[in-house]
């Protein structure tokens, strides 16, 4: 008999909290908006502003008849490209705040018919007419199926400050080969496949500072790094 009683109000003490949890969930889901609170990070270099987000928020709902849902407000947000997450959450007296995190374009990509940019992630991020970052350009529309020697490579240039300030264009040619182009230099650089592709790059830059240092100025045709423990440099 008092085992029957202690499942009876272990079933009534589940029920009720399940009884809370939903209206909790329902009035919180079902809240109506009297204000948005909005950030954006980085703050630096925008590619979409509070003032957007907003109006595409406000046009989602009408504020004075409508209720809504916060993963309804996420999902679209997160459908808009410079958005790499948002998370939305209703405070004291119905303001809704979204935390926004923008992706960050780590090269611009064209081909014949469009112009975008490209995450760490390869993925597409539209044009901005707020910033226009300076990073590599990309050439052609055979990037993609070179995509993971590509990010490999984006990924060595982001983080070394040279490359990441030298580096102006890339392409692959139509053996798969990854080709630079560098500020100051007119010279074609041939990195080649993906193997070793840090050392090639160290190999680089090692040259740039031996040739600086005998201020030579030679006009190189193209600099070769395909080749293990030598760089080959036409002139």
């Amino acid at each position: 008999m008092q085992y029957l009683r202690l499942k009876i109000l272990l079933f009534l003490t589940i029920a009720l909290i399940a009884t809370v949890y939903y209206f909790s969930n329902y009035n919180n889901n079902s809240r109506k908006i009297s204000d948005i609170n909005i950030h954006i990070s980085p703050i630096d270099n925008l590619y979409i502003t509070q003032d957007s987000i907003k109006s595409i928020v406000e046009n989602m709902f009408d504020f004075s008849k409508k209720t809504t849902r916060l993963n309804n407000i996420e999902r679209d947000l997160n459908l808009i490209s410079y958005i790499e997450s948002a998370e939305v959450h209703f405070s004291v007296g119905g303001k809704l705040n979204l935390s926004i995190i923008q992706r960050e374009p780590i090269a611009r990509i064209i081909t014949n018919d469009s112009m975008f940019y490209i995450d760490k992630n390869l993925k597409y991020i539209s044009l901005s007419k707020l910033f226009s970052p300076e990073i590599p350009i990309i050439i052609g529309k055979n990037w993609y199926k070179n995509k993971q020697h590509l990010i490999k490579a984006l990924h060595l240039i982001k983080k070394d400050d040279f490359l990441y300030d030298n580096v102006t264009q890339i392409f692959f040619d139509d053996f798969n080969n990854l080709k630079l182009k560098l500020k100051k230099y007119k010279s074609e650089i041939i990195v080649g496949g993906a193997n070793n592709i840090e050392k090639k790059f160290n190999n680089l830059k090692a040259f740039i500072v031996r040739e600086k240092s005998k201020k030579l100025n030679y006009e190189y045709k193209h600099i070769s790094l395909q080749f293990e423990n030598q760089i080959v440099a036409v002139k």
